[in-house]
């Protein structure tokens, strides 16, 4: 499941829009050439993921770049448990970033705060 991406729909969406449009210009001929022209633009969509990563791993193999097939292998073969860690140590790195801009926020304020108080003392 999580490997799916909208793009999976491009042909179903390019087929259904085709062959609408085509209905309502051209009759069933029209909805019949629309449908094929939708669904292939759709394939051509779907596939440009595919062909930049095959596009990838052949610039690393010519330019014998072992370590990048590495992990570009070891990037397909990451399992559910490893995306969902990857996904938490984003969250937590995120977070870590939110409580800094916190913390440096109320710092500056409570300055600022101290020196109003300050001044109306005198």
């Amino acid at each position: 499941m999580s490997s799916c991406s909208f793009k999976t729909l491009y042909p179903t969406i390019g087929a259904t829009t085709g062959a609408g449009v085509g209905g309502i210009l051209g009759g069933p001929g029209g909805a019949a050439l629309g449908g094929f022209a939708g669904a292939a633009s759709g394939e051509i969509l779907k596939a440009d993921k595919e062909v930049k990563e095959a596009m990838e791993t052949v610039e690393a193999v010519t330019e014998g770049d072992v370590k990048k097939l590495v992990e570009l292998k070891l990037g397909e073969q990451q399992g559910w448990f490893d995306k969902t860690v990857d996904g938490i140590y984003d969250i937590l790195m995120i977070s870590a970033f939110a409580m800094v801009l916190y913390f440096v926020f109320h710092f500056w304020y409570g300055r600022k705060f101290a020196k109003q108080l300050s001044q109306q003392a005198k």
